[in-house]
């Protein structure tokens, strides 16, 4: 499997390095771009913390090309006791392998009338159940574009270039839960008839 674009950006990526890189003009896609078949299902990034305090990614097909994709992430206030949860939803439209497997993603608000901002990822498989993410950063990018094709030519320009990409993460695809003992129900007890 070829690197292939992808969906997704959390908050978090902001707190270690540059944040993604966010345009208001969104990439010019190829008429035959279509997502890796591969990308969708659900997605974990635990790196280093307890199981429940990983980020949770899904990702669907929407439509005939495009991707929807919702990521979560538990968060603690200053004293540590309070949780809540930080979620995104993008619908992710491919770019195409001239544009290097990107993904154009857009954030997807409740507001009527704002335009969303497109962030450009990318995802490398890692085996057959993993994921590396990275996403433009605005520690390259620095320029405001005003057409597609304008940041279409210097996305492709850029692609290969030392520090045009930051790392989210590592994400695994999420475990499928175990059929039950052989005999019973899924709720463990035996099935009727059976005792």
């Amino acid at each position: 499997m070829k690197e292939a674009g992808n969906f997704l950006i959390g908050l978090a990526a902001c707190l270690l390095c540059g944040c993604p890189y966010s345009s208001k003009v969104p990439a010019e896609p190829a008429a035959e771009a279509a997502a890796e078949p591969g990308l969708t299902g659900a997605w974990v990034s635990c790196s280093g913390r307890e199981p429940a305090d990983c980020m949770r990614l899904s990702v669907y097909r929407f439509g005939g090309t495009d991707l929807y994709a919702e990521t979560s992430e538990p968060s603690y206030s200053g004293d540590g006791k309070t949780l809540s949860v930080r979620t995104g939803r993008y619908r992710a439209f491919p770019l195409g392998r001239e544009q290097g497997g990107l993904l154009d993603l857009q954030e997807l608000e409740l507001t009527a009338g704002v335009r969303p901002d497109n962030i450009f990822v990318r995802a490398v498989p890692d085996g057959a159940d993993g994921l590396k993410i990275y996403y433009v950063s605005d520690n390259y990018v620095k320029e405001r574009f005003s057409s597609p094709e304008e940041l279409s030519s210097y996305l492709r320009a850029n692609l290969d270039k030392p520090g045009f990409f930051e790392y989210l993460g590592e994400f695994k695809r999420a475990q499928k839960q175990a059929a039950p003992p052989e005999g019973r129900a899924a709720s463990g007890r035996e099935p009727p008839g059976k005792s």
